[in-house]
């Protein structure tokens, strides 16, 4: 109950109150008053009640932590605490369906995500990890747990939901696989240096006929530039790589797309340095290149639908629910996003 002081506030007695009521509409007032302004509502050291379950402020920053510890995409403070407390109330949401439903996590596929968990941490190292990234292995049983509740619920209730069309999953497929016919793939080699100056210098040594790896070594030995791996993939100087003609970016694409094999490319600046690229082989798409490419077309597609229907699901729980956020923490959700939130 939230009490108003401009409404339901009791008129004192005047004349024609009957004698001995005053007392106690005053009393009753009082407590009223009273129940309301001791109302504790979110207390202190929980982030957010969730349809009545807290969610602690300690398991929001314990989730800030372990999203910085993993090296995923930095944030200031202020916005990983927003992003934790938000992620928190979605699997709230999702664990009080999992109630609902009466889904539930058994001790034998706990036992048995542990094991396979394990088979990634050979020798000490999976104990490492547990001190490492948790208090203690119940600490470890206990998210693990929690992980796979979330996910089984989240399976067991998209299964109904998810609608794939097969006529657009073929299409995406189709358009995939037309894309790709007529696409050349070329095995490529590149240098790339800090200088320009660098650059020249292995061109005259390619020109006098050194291998890429010989006029690296060769035209950073006469500049002074530290050796250094010089393609995408970490490969090592003049390494060849496979690419697909189409997925260079530019200025290489245009450039490479232009040579025949065997040819050298005059040098190309770009922000990564000063490069030069030699095509060795050129080979149409291959069958199983262009099938490939339309199944991951269709797979693409299918999670797409997975995750609209997804976020479908979390917007009608969000909706359906009551979120109260501490009074510190009232900004940290979008009040335009569905749900009742206050």
């Amino acid at each position: 109950m939230r009490f108003s002081a401009k409404k339901g506030f009791p008129a004192p007695p005047g004349p024609g109150t009957k004698r001995g009521t005053g007392p106690v509409v005053w009393v009753l007032f009082f407590l009223v008053f009273w129940a309301a302004a001791c109302d504790p509502g979110v207390p202190d050291g929980v982030a957010a009640l969730v349809n009545g379950k807290p969610i602690a402020e300690a398991d929001m920053d314990a989730a800030v932590r372990q999203h910085e510890s993993s090296g995923r995409d930095a944030a200031d403070a202020e916005t990983a605490r927003r992003r934790a407390l938000g992620q928190l109330i979605e699997e709230e949401l999702i664990l009080g369906e999992a109630n609902r439903l009466g889904i539930t996590v058994t001790g034998g596929e706990i036992a048995n995500e542990i094991n396979r968990i394990r088979a990634d941490y050979p020798g000490g190292s999976f104990q490492d990890m547990l001190l490492h990234e948790f208090v203690d292995e119940r600490d470890f049983h206990d998210r693990l747990k929690r992980n796979l509740l979330l996910g089984k619920t989240t399976r067991a209730v998209l299964a109904s939901k998810v609608r794939v069309d097969p006529g657009e999953r073929n299409r995406r497929r189709q358009e995939a696989e037309k894309g790709l016919a007529g696409i050349r793939r070329l095995r490529v080699a590149h240098l790339t240096f800090i200088t320009r100056e660098s650059a020249e210098a292995a061109a005259r040594e390619l020109a006098a006929g050194r291998s890429f790896t010989e006029a690296a070594q060769r035209a950073r030995s006469v500049a002074g530039e530290p050796d250094r791996e010089s393609t995408p993939e970490d490969t090592h100087p003049g390494e060849p790589v496979w690419v697909w003609e189409d997925r260079l970016p530019e200025p290489f694409g245009t450039a490479v797309r232009a040579l025949e094999p065997g040819r050298v490319s005059p040098i190309l600046e770009s922000p990564l340095g000063f490069s030069i690229f030699v095509v060795l082989e050129a080979a149409p798409s291959r069958d199983q290149d262009i099938q490939a490419a339309g199944e991951e077309a269709a797979r693409a597609y299918e999670e797409q639908c997975r995750e609209e229907a997804f976020s479908g699901w979390l917007a009608d729980l969000k909706a359906q629910a009551r979120i109260i956020l501490h009074p510190r923490l009232a900004g940290y959700l979008d009040s335009s996003r569905p749900g009742n939130t206050r």
